[in-house]
């Protein structure tokens, strides 16, 4: 197989593309019915209910959101810029709610475990903050201290009763995301803890699949000598070399490869034959 028949494909698809073109000039029994509309004049502000979810953190944050004092604000302004002292004496004053959330979704806790600060984190812990609510991107503290790959905050995290499996945004578990950066040392210390090999994303990837998605083979190998099967299948019944062959990871494709996982059928090997010379399009 070739790049020929990549380009054949395209070339089916191209008919298709225009077909909308054509078709908006055909006449048919409905013509008369079609016509220009034109946007009503707007008398107001549109109202913004739809988007609440989104201005309290995200679709992952459908918490109330705690209104800011001006403590809280500067303890956000403070713990962004990385001056956790001063976040420690707003607190002391009893003014900054534990779990209070800024307009983009960040909590305290989710931007000390981001940033690694032990800490800070074990603070604002003391304060009440619970420990698994997401914050931070759409992540848990865990699992944002995992995929930025701070062991210690790892552990604290995990001591005090964090769950190794529960989910942020896209479904991704702290194992998920320390797989998709290579993270292996707080991928071991997932795994002690309980972490489920099997859980699946959003995407339908387990962590083996995140993995090979990112090319990232010391995860993959790290999976395996836990216990992982090479061959593992996805939700949609796919072996990690699918989803490393779509995303052009030559090394994990040729990992997975060795450990004798065959690709699936004639659209993976297609992949696998036209990595590095698919057009933007087609990748």
């Amino acid at each position: 197989m070739s790049l020929t028949l990549v380009s054949a494909a395209v070339a089916q698809m191209a008919p298709l593309n225009r077909a909308p073109s054509r078709g908006s000039s055909d006449v048919t029994e409905f013509s008369e019915f079609i016509g220009t509309a034109s946007e009503p004049a707007r008398t107001g502000p549109l109202p913004d209910t739809a988007f609440a979810p989104l201005n309290q953190g995200g679709p992952w944050g459908q918490l109330p959101r705690v209104d800011l004092t001006p403590d809280a604000l500067q303890a956000f302004e403070h713990a962004m810029a990385g001056r956790w002292g001063d976040v420690k004496t707003l607190m002391a004053r009893g003014m900054v709610a534990p779990d209070a959330r800024d307009a983009q979704g960040r909590t305290l806790l989710t931007l000390a475990a981001a940033q690694g600060q032990v800490g800070a984190l074990r603070d604002v812990l003391a304060s009440g903050a619970g420990f698994d609510l997401p914050g931070y991107m759409g992540l848990t503290p865990l699992g944002a201290a995992a995929w930025r790959g701070h062991e210690l905050v790892v552990r604290e995290l995990l001591m005090v009763g964090a769950d190794p499996n529960r989910p942020g945004a896209a479904r991704q578990t702290p194992l998920h995301l320390a797989a998709q950066t290579g993270q292996v040392r707080v991928m071991a210390m997932l795994l002690r803890a309980g972490a489920d090999v099997n859980a699946l994303n959003r995407e339908g990837l387990t962590p083996l699949g995140e993995a090979a998605r990112m090319g990232r083979t010391d995860a993959m190998a790290r999976l395996v000598a836990a216990g992982v099967p090479a061959g593992q299948l996805d939700r949609h019944g796919l072996n990690a070399v699918h989803v490393a062959a779509v995303n052009e990871q030559a090394d994990a494709v040729n990992w997975l490869r060795a450990r004798g996982v065959l690709a699936q059928g004639p659209i993976t090997l297609l992949l696998i034959d036209t990595m590095g010379q698919r057009p933007p399009a087609l990748r």
